[in-house]
């Protein structure tokens, strides 16, 4: 018997489209999101400034707009390709709102293909943005994770084991090291390190659910994470 997929913050985001509520959750999604977007227009050839700006307008935009008007009335696939889709939209209307005008005034200017131009030699735009969104995704968890350990008194243990949990080996003198620092026994600092590992990668599991309608959405996205993270 099949089981319906949990609702997430993108499903109720969806669903309750007027809410108030879920207009503050879409402006909090934002807020979090906004590493991929920016690196997205930086690899489309724009200065650090220009970035910001243009990546300030786009979530201003889709903010101004709510989830009413932001949002498809279909929902399908998972937020990080309907972020990708409305960024890419967004740049498309500068360039042609540029085009129809000779002088900008505070509008912001880009000729004709120059976007594609400015992208040669450059990190390829949408692997740019799936990159910060790994790195988002991660950083979130990480932020739970070390908000968990801190409140139950480890944040030290975090703090020594942050740089491995990555899933990298760790040489047995190293560990000692670690180890003695914390002023554990080895066996006691391995197992904690292994909880801690196994703890991040629930709370990613749990940050790439919020972002998807389906399981297997949920199962193609984890496995795109870790693959761009290796």
């Amino acid at each position: 018997m099949a089981h319906s997929f949990p609702d997430t913050r993108w499903t109720l985001i969806q669903k309750v489209r007027v809410d108030d509520d879920e207009c503050r959750a879409l402006d909090e999604w934002c807020r979090n999101y906004w590493p991929p977007v920016y690196g997205y227009i930086c690899s489309r050839g724009h200065d650090v400034e220009s970035a910001k700006e243009l990546t300030q307008s786009f979530f201003e935009r889709l903010i101004a707009r709510g989830a009413e008007e932001s949002l498809p009335n279909h929902l399908s696939g998972a937020f990080r390709a309907y972020l990708m889709r409305s960024v890419k939209h967004f740049l498309t209307d500068q360039s042609r709102s540029a085009q129809s005008q000779r002088r900008g005034g505070d509008q912001f200017q880009v000729e004709p293909d120059v976007l594609d131009q400015m992208s040669d030699g450059q990190a390829n735009p949408d692997q740019a943005f799936d990159q910060k969104w790994v790195l988002t995704v991660i950083e979130l968890a990480l932020g739970r994770l070390e908000k968990e350990l801190r409140a139950k008194g480890s944040g030290e243990l975090f703090e020594a084991t942050k740089h491995l949990l990555d899933g990298r080996g760790v040489n047995d003198e190293d560990r000692a090291k670690l180890a003695r620092s914390l002023g554990m026994k080895d066996g006691a600092f391995r197992v904690g390190l292994h909880r801690i590992r196994v703890r991040l990668r629930t709370l990613i599991e749990e940050e790439i659910r919020e972002t998807v309608s389906s399981e297997e959405d949920f199962q193609e996205e984890l496995c795109y994470l870790f693959r761009v993270w290796s």
